[in-house]
């Protein structure tokens, strides 16, 4: 078994979902602070005499007051299970819409630990990432057939491309990347703007309400860094139990072609000359050093980021929208999902 030792850097904001949604009576926005509120917590501290207002609000359906409620309330503070930061634009949303039951108001957090404690990057989400550029090299390597799309011959196509018919000869049994543990500080709850290009290829914003907890970047002015384990079992591959071998070197290589190529062509589709310009640019001109390589995770990441190049068609039969038109970005500045991974023996 080697072991290696990634070395992380968040180039811009990513968003990996916790499976869920937060409602206003599940948080609350004070002085440029997110607090993720323990309603039990919250409710078990009011004074008899607050928590006979606060029954007399859900018994009438006043949801509009118990939201104000629990947002003036000194004890919301107190009883939060975790806090970070906000943007302006989110607070000000929120203060603005906070007395309008028809705005959800709807949070989507990062992914944590179990309680909530600790911001978690699933190494799942790395190893994903690495395997859609590996695989896509060697789909192109060997020039397979493309498969109908969302047929059954779809789903066998990876394997088609990795050589086995059979889970246990998948080559990525090999490879284990552990869970990554962000400091707290590290994230910022803001707007994601889905944007695409107008007829005179302006890049602009539609009008849908995306809220998210995202992480602080190299772009958007504060570094965020990890250390990690990567494990490499060549035992698996010497005894000839995979159906292919795997290596840091083809790891490292694939990932800097495929997503280098992303990175340049969302440039030059959307960002030359738009608001995301300044960011993409800093992103295009980030020195990579000889040991590391580019990846994309997390959600917004991008349909060309998590399909095979050659390959790619998400759009389902029968249906004739366009696919690839439109980019999620971060406070309408920043694209998203990008980390820089340098490796070395540990």
């Amino acid at each position: 078994m080697s072991i290696f030792e990634i070395r992380g850097e968040i180039l811009s904001p990513i968003h990996i979902g916790a499976g869920r949604e937060l409602e206003p009576f599940d948080y609350i926005i004070s002085d440029g602070k997110f607090y993720r509120v323990s309603l039990e917590e919250f409710i078990k501290g009011l004074a008899p005499k607050e928590r006979k207002e606060f029954n007399q609000f859900v018994e009438n359906g006043k949801l509009n007051e118990l939201r104000k409620f629990l947002a003036s309330h000194p004890t919301s503070k107190t009883v939060a299970i975790y806090s970070t930061r906000v943007s302006k634009s989110v607070e000000t949303l929120y203060t603005s819409k906070l007395d309008q039951i028809e705005n959800q108001l709807l949070i989507s957090p990062f992914i944590r630990t179990e309680g909530e404690k600790r911001i978690l990057i699933p190494g799942s989400s790395i190893k994903g990432a690495i395997r859609t550029a590996v695989i896509s090299e060697l789909a192109n390597e060997k020039k397979i057939k493309p498969p109908k799309p969302f047929s059954r011959q779809f789903w066998q196509f990876e394997s088609q491309v990795l050589g086995h018919n059979n889970a246990k000869n998948d080559p990525f049994r090999a490879l284990k990347v552990e869970d990554v543990y962000l400091d707290n500080g590290s994230t910022i709850v803001s707007e994601i703007k889905n944007m695409s290009k107008d007829k005179r290829g302006n890049l602009k914003p539609n009008n849908l309400q995306m809220i998210h907890e995202t992480t602080f970047s190299y772009v958007s002015g504060k570094e965020v860094t990890f250390i990690a384990q990567v494990k490499l079992d060549e035992q698996l591959i010497k005894r000839g139990v995979l159906s292919l071998g795997l290596n840091i070197d083809r790891i490292r290589q694939s990932c800097s072609r495929f997503y280098h190529q992303k990175l340049e062509m969302e440039h030059d589709k959307f960002f030359l000359g738009s608001s995301v310009d300044e960011a993409s640019t800093m992103l295009l001109n980030m020195d990579l050093e000889e040991d590391s390589f580019l990846l994309r995770i997390g959600r917004f990441s991008g349909v060309e980021s998590v399909t095979l190049d050659e390959y790619r068609n998400p759009q389902p039969p029968g249906r004739n929208r366009g696919w690839g038109n439109s980019r999620n970005i971060a406070d309408g500045k920043f694209p998203m999902g990008w980390v820089k991974i340098a490796i070395s023996e540990f």
